[in-house]
């Protein structure tokens, strides 16, 4: 992986979108748009990831949802071992004893990467897909997310080396 020279940024950036099902339990994807392209030759940095309203469709023992962030749309099941996923997250909702017990869960979900390596993860603007996948739901999940991030700018060595990293070239 490149060694990513000082930000430009002297403050995170900070990103907001979402991704609704297309239908129910149906894998969703939705373009993120950063403001940057891949001809810029800088990386985003992203040191931190809210998600929210990921709760609200889990109601029952057999509910799952997949969601996260990746670099491509072209795969058909979210799998953490699928090159391409960025973020990988999958809620299930398991109900323990009666039903009068409860578990509180906070709102948003946090993602805290600043203690990676570098103070973060870093990853290409473009293409940047959020996606999300309910199992057993009984209507199309939505998943908001914030994204705090510094651009970091990159020698179009070091850029190259970031694709190849992400395996966009195959």
């Amino acid at each position: 992986m490149p060694t990513a020279r000082k930000s430009t940024d002297k403050y995170a950036n900070v990103l907001y979108d979402s991704v609704t099902e297309s239908d129910t339990n149906t894998l969703t994807f939705e373009a993120v748009d950063v403001g940057l392209n891949i001809f810029d030759k800088v990386g985003l940095l992203v040191s931190r990831i809210e998600y929210h309203g990921v709760w609200v469709k889990l109601v029952d023992d057999a509910d799952t949802l997949e969601f996260g962030l990746s670099s491509s749309n072209g795969w058909t099941d979210p799998d953490p071992a699928e090159t391409s996923i960025i973020d990988y997250n999958k809620l299930l909702l398991r109900e323990v004893g009666t039903a009068a017990a409860a578990v509180w869960n906070l709102d948003p979900y946090i993602k805290d990467l600043s203690n990676l390596p570098g103070g973060g993860l870093l990853i290409t603007p473009k293409p940047l897909y959020m996606y999300a996948q309910g199992a057993s739901l009984v209507s199309a999940a939505s998943v908001k997310m914030r994204m705090f991030f510094t651009v970091i700018p990159l020698k179009p060595e070091e850029y190259f080396e970031l694709l190849e990293a992400r395996q966009y070239f195959g």
